[in-house]
């Protein structure tokens, strides 16, 4: 094998950090790259000499290549999950970075409230004159900066050893933390059918409800939601309703 003629994995993976930490300081102002597929202990342990910023998630997909049975929007779900939790252990050397996404798929705003609050970077890799304008906008002030959260984005204590992508029940909640507030984000999404007033118990006010993708307005008090739910012009349509706080 090649690493036996130098010395062992060990000491050729540092020879490759070596070289790696040497081209980075010299070509990129000392840190000034992103590690994007750096989950392995040789990175863990060597790489971090000279990245400060690092994936801590797969790569967003649009749709799953292989296939998942869970449908793409799980798949979305799925990538939020790793992102935080792998933040747990990772944020302690590393910076975490939870990767572009594109703001014309179809779960691009559940992306974008993630980024906002993730305390990386927030790019996307829309294809060429394929871009919601109005999405990003929310994103950044007038000059293109963005407010950037002090540190990385953690699930909440309450979720920490609970499993949102199979059990059916809990509800990703993710948090960060800038110089004035305390910012978290979660989503609450549910199907109905009908139409009429719903009322639901909530501990906190939304910031936004949206009906089918279209923001709604609703009434918050003594910890009751209430919405009037639109006819979807079928007893067999469903109205997909979202709570986001």
């Amino acid at each position: 094998m090649l690493c036996e003629d130098y010395g062992g994995r060990v000491e050729l993976a540092k020879a490759y950090y070596q070289g790696l930490t040497d081209s980075v300081k010299k070509h990129f102002g000392g840190n000034g790259v992103i590690a994007s597929m750096e989950h392995c202990n040789d990175f863990m342990f060597l790489g971090t000499h000279s990245i400060c910023l690092g994936r801590v998630g797969d790569d967003f997909w649009c749709t799953d290549p292989s296939g998942d049975p869970n449908g793409t929007f799980w798949l979305q779900g799925c990538h939020m999950v790793h992102c935080a939790y792998n933040s747990l252990w990772m944020g302690n050397f590393i910076h975490p970075d939870w990767d572009m996404f594109q703001s014309t798929h179809p779960c691009a705003a559940f992306h974008a409230a993630s980024r906002a609050i993730s305390g990386g970077p927030i790019y996307v890799s829309d294809s060429v004159g394929h871009h919601d304008f109005d999405l990003l906008k929310r994103m950044a002030l007038p000059d293109g900066t963005i407010l950037r959260c002090d540190h990385y984005a953690l699930p909440t204590r309450d979720c920490l050893f609970d499993d949102p992508l199979h059990d059916g029940k809990t509800v990703l909640k993710i948090w960060n933390l800038n110089k004035a507030l305390q910012v978290e984000g979660s989503k609450v999404k549910m199907e109905v059918k009908g139409a009429g007033e719903m009322k639901a118990f909530a501990s906190a006010r939304p910031v936004e409800c949206r009906i089918n993708g279209e923001e709604a307005v609703f009434v918050y008090k003594e910890n009751m939601l209430g919405l009037q739910v639109p006819w979807s012009g079928s007893s067999s349509k469903m109205c997909l309703i979202e709570y986001n706080f």
